[in-house]
């Protein structure tokens, strides 16, 4: 089965053509845990689930490594953890540990698959500092103000940088891979002093350390495109004259108040604020639904009304699985059942085009709850299995919760018993009610 992923490297779908029998190694840039993970961040790790679940239903062995920042992402010079640490006058570790569990507490609640390791930027130091050794006897470093920068000026004579992202001359300048820091929290001892290394010196470290100096996929939000990325390849083209991954692929930005959502300038929306909305029924699951039911690629505006559609859409969803599971259809489809699943996996080898899936599902739906046709067992068992490999198994959607079940199969049974007295107006009305949980 052929999967074309959008690869940012060569601004284009490639075929992902790697051996089945070998292990698929993925790494994935987790959060910096200065705040609270907002729906912007959790969009883009929904995908890369997808993403995992979907290569490993095609057979393939997938080793799926994220990080976790929480020391060295510096921007305009300053790290973010103690900037944040200064402004809500916390300790960093207070800081550090209450947003993973904030991170972790989501990722569960979406119902995300743990990945095979997840490693925090402060466990892997050492090989941090020897990855920086490295690049100054490659005479590819300066000293600023005590600091230790990569000389991108140096870098430019022999290899392209920007290639990624178009980069503005302007915009080119040397950045920080070992940050001097005498105060006594949150650094590390070195022959350079005191201080810590720089966040692009991390997701490179830990590359290299558990999966090569090659990987099948890199990722994550739009906005590490650049620096962050650009800046990995940059390292890795130093060390090891190579680019790091076969692809790089990137989820766009998820907007609010028609801005790009970022904790940066304090305008983004957190799963936790919006249950909180009275009277929108606003549940991680729903959320779920909302965050993937989208083109990955394109910027996508939150507001109220779309998650309001989203929800109502999913609704339609869930009662298909209950139609499915509980056998009440009786009514034959007229479809051709082979085109249908063809379609289905059309739309995921394309690019993850899960907006065409979910409407493949809708159509069947329409199809199965118009009195017009009668049900032929055939076609409604492999209905039924799709169903829990596309909707359960590879989007992740859990559906029904047990009391949720109790109350549908009590309808369920209260419609089939009037149906069997003929008791039309009340059996009408539950099927229509059945139709629309």
């Amino acid at each position: 089965m052929n999967i074309f992923i959008y690869n940012t490297l060569y601004k284009r779908k490639k075929k992902f053509i790697f051996n089945i029998k070998k292990k698929i190694n993925i790494y994935i840039c987790g959060p910096t845990v200065y705040n609270k993970i907002h729906i912007g961040n959790l969009r883009t790790f929904i995908f890369f689930d997808i993403l995992r679940r979907y290569l490993m239903y095609n057979g393939y062995k997938v080793n799926y490594i994220t990080n976790i920042t929480d020391i060295g992402h510096i921007t305009n010079n300053k790290d973010k953890i103690l900037n944040s640490s200064y402004k809500k006058k916390k300790k960093p570790m207070e800081i550090i540990t209450k947003y993973i569990y904030n991170y972790h507490f989501n990722l569960y609640k979406l119902n995300l698959l743990p990945p095979n390791m997840e490693i925090l930027a402060s466990n892997n130091i050492y090989e941090q500092l020897k990855i920086i050794n490295k690049l100054i006897k490659l005479k590819y470093t300066l000293i600023k103000n005590d600091s230790i920068y990569l000389n991108i000026y140096k870098y430019i004579k022999k290899y392209k940088y920007g290639i990624l992202k178009k980069i503005n001359k302007k915009k080119i300048k040397n950045f920080c891979i070992w940050k001097k820091y005498k105060q006594n929290i949150l650094n590390y001892k070195s022959k350079w002093g005191k201080g810590y290394p720089g966040w692009h010196t991390e997701c490179v470290s830990i590359i290299n350390k558990y999966l090569g100096k090659k990987i099948h996929i890199h990722g994550g939000g739009i906005d590490l495109k650049f620096p962050h990325h650009e800046n990995e390849i940059v390292h890795f083209n130093i060390l090891y004259n190579n680019n790091p991954s076969y692809f790089w692929i990137h989820v766009n930005s998820l907007l609010l108040n028609n801005k790009k959502m970022s904790k940066k300038n304090n305008n983004f929306i957190c799963i936790e604020d919006l249950i909180k909305i009275k009277n929108m029924n606003i549940n991680y699951e729903n959320i779920k639904f909302f965050l993937l039911y989208n083109n990955y690629r394109k910027i996508f505006n939150c507001n109220i009304n779309k998650i309001k559609e989203a929800i109502y859409t999913y609704k339609k969803i869930k009662n298909l699985y209950f139609i499915l599971k509980n056998n009440i259809i009786l009514y034959n489809i007229k479809i051709n059942i082979i085109k249908w699943i063809k379609k289905c996996f059309f739309y995921l080898n394309n690019d993850f085009n899960i907006i065409k899936l979910i409407k493949n599902f809708l159509y069947i739906r329409k199809k199965i709850i118009n009195l017009n046709y009668k049900i032929n067992k055939y076609n409604f068992l492999i209905i039924k299995y799709y169903y829990k490999v596309f909707i359960n198994k590879i989007l992740g959607l859990i559906i029904y919760k047990k009391k949720e079940k109790k109350i549908l199969n009590i309808l369920n049974n209260i419609y089939i018993y009037n149906k069997k007295k003929k008791r039309w107006y009340i059996s009408d009305k539950i099927r229509k009610l059945l139709n629309f949980i």
